[in-house]
């Protein structure tokens, strides 16, 4: 009787660490390096151990699930980006799409090799439902502790360092890419596994944090410029925009405005230094106005629109 009361007594202590154990780790995600090339947005994702004991993430197959807007695209496409200078080992090349994971021992180049391999092949893109971006990432099996140490990606708690790739929303009409992450939400949401460092290595879904990624496009800051140009402007506004600017550039001047959710309201040429803008059938809210110059050059005004 004693063997067995001893047993169930080893088994819920077990299930309590196991518990435990999973319970203090959690991971932050991170969207970083933003930029638009041409009508492409291009992004990293990052990975940080937020574990409360300073533990780290042993990442597992995972879900990891943004939501854009797709009223700044045009047939949007969602890919992953090849490194244009990929790792060699022994004359191997390895297309790893600026992946830089490692696992524990990462004693040279041989384990990250392999094991950026099977992170960056693991890792499948898609869209769903026109508005959300899904990364799949079907990561190795952890069956035991050398396979844990030497196969599986090791997050600790240093930033900008646990890069799962760089990817590619393309399609940019114009307007916000809103870029967030999907956490925690009806439907298809993030979800990141880790495996545990100890006998039988399961895998247990884990707390996640997600950054608010930065902007591209029309920029939600009061004012964007490169364009030098004086510019008057009443704001807020309420039936009419009433433009004023000093001088007309060579070759021209445009203007479009758009809404706070990044969708194109209007565009035209502007051939006066005065003009006005209608805008009594449009909510009330945030606009922004941006004017745009035959070389690029952009200026954007954020205006209150009153009843």
């Amino acid at each position: 009787m004693k063997f067995i009361q001893l047993f169930f007594v080893f088994l819920f202590t077990s299930s309590l660490i196991s518990s435990s154990s999973a319970q203090s780790t959690s991971v932050s995600l991170a969207v970083e390096n933003v930029e638009l090339v041409g009508t492409d947005v291009l992004f990293d994702i990052y990975l940080q151990s937020s574990s409360t004991d300073g533990s780290s993430v042993f990442l597992s197959g995972s879900d990891f699930v943004l939501s854009f807007n797709p009223a700044a695209f045009q047939n949007p496409t969602f890919s992953r980006v090849a490194n244009p200078s990929p790792p060699e080992f022994n004359g191997l090349v390895l297309q790893n799409g600026y992946c830089t994971l490692v696992p524990t021992n990462a004693d040279g180049a041989l384990n990250d090799w392999f094991l950026q391999k099977e992170y960056y092949d693991g890792s499948s893109t898609t869209t769903l439902n026109g508005d959300r971006l899904i990364i799949n990432l079907n990561a190795p099996l952890s069956t035991s502790q050398s396979n844990l140490d030497n196969k599986i990606a090791a997050i600790d708690a240093t930033p900008n360092q646990h890069r799962l790739g760089r990817f590619s929303l393309g399609g940019y009409a114009g307007g916000l890419v809103n870029l967030n992450w999907y956490i925690e939400q009806p439907g298809i949401s993030t979800l990141i596994y880790s495996y545990e460092n100890t006998p039988p290595f399961a895998s247990d879904e884990i707390p996640v944090l997600g950054n608010q990624p930065e902007e591209v496009g029309i920029n939600t800051a009061n004012e964007e410029q490169n364009l030098s140009l004086e510019v008057r402007i009443n704001n807020p506004v309420q039936n009419q925009i009433h433009l004023s600017i000093d001088a007309l550039p060579q070759g021209g001047l445009t203007y479009e405005l758009y809404d706070d959710l990044g969708r194109l309201l209007q565009m035209n040429s502007i051939t006066h230094l005065s003009s006005l803008i209608n805008v009594e059938r449009y909510p009330t809210g945030l606009l922004f106005l941006r004017l745009l110059d035959e070389d690029g050059r952009q200026m954007t005004k954020k205006l209150l629109k009153m009843e």
